[in-house]
């Protein structure tokens, strides 16, 4: 009688540890928007390419540091974000229109804008 009260409370405990379908929490990670950046930090340089939005990486050391390959020209800044409706793709907060944008090599996630001579590098914000 003892081991038939052991395996039934064996069974009850094991069913409660284990969540049911309907209680199972779902992570979905996502890269960040500019409209999330700029809710947090609305004075934030960023632009978007790609659909990815680049952070300026001046106090990012490590990007800072990076050497840099070749640049291959990838397009220019077409408009700037006053604020109001969707931030879109080759869309800025401080970088003015027309602004020449490069991908770095050898990374991915570095692009490199040209405002009057200077070169200044955008970090890509991806998740994961």
């Amino acid at each position: 009688m003892l081991f038939l009260l052991f395996v039934v409370i064996f069974l009850l405990t094991a069913c409660a540890a284990r969540p049911s379908n309907s209680q199972q929490l779902t992570v979905a990670t996502h890269n960040p928007t500019a409209e999330e950046i700029l809710q947090h930090e609305p004075d934030a340089d960023i632009f978007m390419s790609g659909d990815i939005v680049y952070r300026n990486a001046k106090d990012t050391k490590w990007v800072q540091q990076e050497k840099i390959g070749s640049l291959k020209g990838i397009g220019e800044i077409q408009s700037r974000y006053d604020g109001r409706g969707s931030f879109e793709n080759k869309m800025a907060t401080k970088l003015p229109p027309d602004t020449k944008l490069f991908a770095a090599s050898p990374s991915t996630l570095i692009i490199v804008a040209e405002v009057n001579g200077e070169q200044i590098r955008y970090l890509g914000l991806v998740e994961g």
